[in-house]
């Protein structure tokens, strides 16, 4: 609703092309083991991620509709925004899990290692790029206790 009438409705305009493909992956291993009176499940796993953005759009302004009096169908558009780009993104991930029960205790580490690789070119700006590359190490602890009641 228009601030200045609020018998007017204010509308936008938006008209896009995309075009997404993505690929993903998750694959791990699991061994379960004793050390002792110890009993281990292992875990090590990759995931795999990629995709790719293929993007247009335009942004504008389309013309009033009076709410009182509505007329459809005589929608005038003004477009003065615009974006065309393709972004890319792809990320590997190597994990390792031990979870050890030993008396009733569970313990649990995790580490993890990502590599991140994104970028964006603008075909608006002379194919203008911004790249970004990162890389992090996660990990994780935990303890808990099984109660017999579980």
């Amino acid at each position: 609703v228009s601030p200045f009438d609020p018998s007017f409705l204010t509308r936008g305009a938006l008209a896009a092309k995309e075009h997404l493909s993505s690929f993903a992956m998750d694959t791990q291993v699991q061994n379960k083991f004793s050390t002792g009176n110890t009993d281990h499940t292992l875990l090590m796993g990759i995931d795999y991620r990629r995709t790719r953005n293929d993007v247009w759009q335009a942004l504008g302004l389309a013309s009033s509709l009076n709410l009182v009096n509505p007329v459809y169908g005589n929608t005038a558009v003004q477009y003065f925004g615009y974006r065309s780009q393709v972004d890319r993104l792809e990320q590997t991930g190597l994990y390792l899990q031990d979870q050890a029960e030993w008396n009733h205790w569970l313990l649990t580490l995790c580490g993890r290692y990502d590599w991140s690789e994104a970028d964006s070119v603008n075909r608006l700006n002379n194919n203008s790029a911004s790249k970004q590359d990162d890389n992090e190490f996660t990990w994780r602890g935990g303890l808990n206790y099984l109660f017999d009641n579980g």
